[in-house]
């Protein structure tokens, strides 16, 4: 994201790198270096402002369509329809079964289903969404015991949770409607409730990791 407070900072030099003809800077960037050329009385001809004000409005536009492209990739049918339904995107679902593990992701995808009335499919989303949570930690715990270095990996669990996120994708994408248009549903609350739910067990793992440094200093 860029910050207006930077762009300031610059000289009127580097500023001019930015409204070049060829410039490589994002939209957003231009345009704060243009404006603040201007408020330093920078004097442009028509020509130039309607060259620099052309390549701002191309750049947004392509920025745009890029972002769209990106969002489609994970929401296809996402909208800004406010009439549509809302539902928690699948990069949000994706990002949380990643991060909190798939018994968050698994969560998020059932209320997902509750919403649209597909008690049936929320409930194999939440009880997957436990039931591998609780395979992966007894895996984890197993392999943990085991002479194996790939065990000891810290890309492991991410490994799992992505194996089990595809999982709840085929679930989704075998359950909800094609056709269906949604609006993206805020992610702040279940946000909220797993950093809470993260608290004690990252407490426990220092109070851990703690008493073996002093075990090793004895």
């Amino acid at each position: 994201m860029v910050n207006k407070k930077v762009i300031e900072k610059l000289s009127d030099r580097e500023l001019e790198n930015y409204i070049k003809a060829d410039s490589r800077f994002v939209a957003p960037a231009i345009t704060y270096a243009y404006e603040v050329l201007q408020s330093r009385g920078r004097v442009f001809e028509e020509s130039e402002k309607l060259q620099i004000e052309q390549m701002i409005s191309e750049k947004t536009q392509a920025e745009t369509e890029d972002k769209q492209k990106y969002n489609k990739a994970w929401d296809e049918n996402m909208t800004e329809d406010p009439s549509a339904i809302e539902l928690y995107s699948n990069k949000v679902i994706w990002i949380f079964s990643i991060l909190f593990g798939v018994f968050f992701g698994g969560f998020l995808q059932a209320i997902n289903f509750v919403r649209l009335k597909n008690n049936k499919v929320a409930v194999i989303s939440a009880i997957f969404g436990i039931l591998f949570s609780a395979g992966q930690v007894l895996l984890l715990n197993y392999i943990e015991t085991l002479d194996y270095q790939f065990g000891k990996s810290r890309f492991l669990p991410l490994l799992l949770s992505a194996i089990g996120s595809a999982i709840l994708i085929f679930i989704r994408d075998k359950s909800q409607p094609k056709e269906l248009k949604y609006k993206g549903r805020s992610f702040v609350i279940p946000l909220i409730v797993a950093l809470v739910t993260y608290i004690p067990i990252v407490y426990f793992m220092f109070l851990e990791l703690q008493e073996q440094i002093n075990q090793i200093k004895q």
